[in-house]
């Protein structure tokens, strides 16, 4: 899984700057580099993982799934900025 999120997540960064050119903040190799490492992360998997095996016992699955989502992308964003 990880070295699937790895290909998928370089070819995306790879896409971008070839569409961007100089312009991306990702045509810097370190910039590039950081992003890669940091959206190839698992915890949201494994945090999907869990709340489907606790069955519904904290709520709702699907509305527990959000704050997740939510809280991944914002430690993406703070770890790429760092």
């Amino acid at each position: 899984m990880h070295l699937m999120l790895l290909g998928f997540n370089a070819t995306a960064i790879q896409l971008s700057v070839a569409f961007a050119g100089r312009k991306s903040v990702f045509a810097k190799k370190e910039n590039a580099r950081a992003l890669l490492i940091v959206s190839s992360q698992k915890a949201l998997l494994i945090a999907v993982a869990v709340l489907e095996q606790l069955s519904g016992a904290l709520g709702e699955s699907g509305l527990l799934v959000l704050p997740c989502v939510a809280t991944h992308i914002n430690q993406v964003i703070i770890n790429v900025d760092a």
